[in-house]
């Protein structure tokens, strides 16, 4: 059962094997972690990581129904990220992000510049992200797969 658990995990991509070395956890790739959630899809067919443009960052209370999501008090100061994602200079998604402010003080101040597409490489792997993102379904094609 136990080597049946391990080959998941090596074709999850999240251990690797090295016959003689021993099995060690990969280190993150958020390109594939983006992907596995929100898999964006070209015209072709074809994953994409789309552009990021950063409209807005605030920081401000925290609204209730979303501090109750991240299980924060209500009133809890946070950073809010008004983002844009696009496909060829296309907006195809617009995203609300709100952020606990606290653990991302430094990432509040950071020039937006230094932010890449991706802010997964900023976060610690807990539920610490409010997000909510709308765009023309007609643009793109989003699947998840949750096993």
């Amino acid at each position: 059962m136990v080597r049946r658990a391990l080959d998941v995990l090596v074709a999850e991509s999240l251990i690797e094997r090295f016959q003689g070395r021993g099995t060690f956890v990969r280190r993150p790739r958020f390109d594939t972690s983006l992907l596995r959630f929100f898999r964006f899809k070209g015209p072709h067919g074809e994953f994409l990581i789309p552009e990021s443009r950063i409209l807005e960052r605030q920081q401000k209370a925290i609204p209730g129904s979303v501090a109750r999501a991240l299980a924060l008090s209500e009133g809890t100061r946070g950073l809010s990220i008004a983002r844009l994602r696009l496909h060829e200079g296309m907006p195809v998604v617009a995203e609300e992000i709100w952020l606990e402010l606290e653990p991302f003080a430094a990432f509040a101040k950071m020039p937006i510049s230094q932010i890449g597409t991706l802010l997964y490489p900023v976060y610690d792997g807990t539920p610490i992200e409010w997000r909510r993102s709308r765009g023309r379904a007609d643009q793109f094609t989003y699947h998840t797969e949750i096993r």
